[in-house]
């Protein structure tokens, strides 16, 4: 299990009084602990309500008063965690997204690779968005402004290329495995001259790859190291 945060500039940056980081690393460190002791039992339903409790718990000792725009469903009667909740004691008014377990199977599987995760930033800084999937596409700094999602992917996977000052067949990209992927899959492999990593469950590699990605996206990493996201909504039905 690992836990992350990342908290954006504009609004909640670290001052000569309080730096919030602290807070959010132990927001996401108490879901990761609970769903972490559902390691290899099978059960991923119950992993994940054990982080959500724990996550929920956690934001109690939070001096903000923060919005879910991104979270645990839509409807407030179902969880804590739900989009249009508010948490933390009071404080500073910011947008939250969230997930308190990216990975239950992973869990359940007893595998590396889940995360809980937290991103903040000021009022109006998080896109509101209806729970739907959307298609993206995130680079590495040296490729920002270099592609464009309504590109065909051969034309991206050499901008990419020519961004790191490498030859296309040197990239990988990285693909989650789903039916719904499947074109994008077979148009990678069959015009663009890249290998291509497919991911079973929702998670990110360690290590920095040039690569693009399809729908799944650590937005707010991605701006914070520096790097760029393109996306779209795919309306098509959650499975």
């Amino acid at each position: 299990m690992m836990d992350g945060a990342r908290v954006e500039e504009d609004g909640l940056h670290c001052d000569e009084f309080h730096c919030m980081c602290h807070e959010f690393v132990r927001v996401t460190e108490a879901a990761a602990l609970a769903a972490g002791r559902w390691m290899g039992k099978g059960d991923g339903p119950a992993a994940e309500e054990a982080a959500r409790a724990a996550m929920h718990d956690a934001f109690r000792f939070v001096p903000i008063e923060g919005t879910i725009v991104v979270g645990e469903g839509e409807d407030r009667e179902v969880g804590p965690l739900a989009v249009g909740n508010v948490v933390g004691f009071g404080g500073r008014a910011c947008d939250i997204a969230l997930t308190a377990l990216e990975g239950a199977n992973i869990v359940a599987r007893g595998q590396a690779g889940a995360i809980a995760a937290v991103a903040a930033g000021a009022p109006g800084s998080i896109m509101r968005a209806p729970d739907m999937y959307m298609q993206k596409i995130v680079v590495g700094s040296p490729a920002v402004g270099r592609v464009d999602i309504e590109a065909p992917v051969e034309d991206t996977v050499q901008a990419i290329a020519d961004a790191h000052g490498l030859k296309t067949g040197e990239l990988t990209v990285i693909v989650l495995d789903r039916p719904r992927h499947d074109d994008w899959s077979l148009s990678c492999a069959r015009r663009a001259p890249a290998s291509s990593s497919f991911l079973m469950e929702m998670s990110w590699p360690a290590s920095p790859l040039p690569c693009a990605v399809p729908e799944i996206t650590p937005t707010s990493e991605s701006g914070c190291a520096g790097g760029h996201h393109d996306g779209r909504g795919h309306a098509v039905p959650r499975r």
